[in-house]
């Protein structure tokens, strides 16, 4: 029986998806995973990364078989995500006012 695996954009990458089910714990572990383990993606051996995975796709890691389905959230869900979505834009910092001073005129 395939582990469903709900989205709610217009794809994950695979790291993405060996990131949230604990397979690896960070995606810089990605790449390293991919070259030791056999993954498929539909039937077809994967190693890419970064390789979008859309619904409708089936993922097998080992014994798992992941299917990729765009996901049904309810209002609430949606707007706690939002919600999630502009508190984090407000504390990220802002590359307009982070300009350091370069050159000669800034050395004295």
């Amino acid at each position: 029986m395939a582990i469903t695996i709900p989205i709610t954009g217009e794809y994950i990458t695979l790291a993405q998806l060996l990131k949230s089910e604990n397979i690896i714990e960070s995606g810089g572990q990605a790449k390293y995973y991919l070259a030791d383990h056999a993954v498929e993606l539909n039937g077809v051996s994967e190693q890419r990364r970064g390789k979008k995975l859309h619904p409708g796709d089936q993922v097998t890691i080992g014994a798992d078989v992941y299917q990729i389905e765009a996901g049904h959230f309810s209002k609430e869900q949606l707007q706690e995500k939002a919600e999630q979505q502009a508190i984090l834009r407000k504390y990220q910092p802002s590359s307009r006012n982070n300009k350091q001073p370069k050159g000669p005129a800034s050395w004295s």
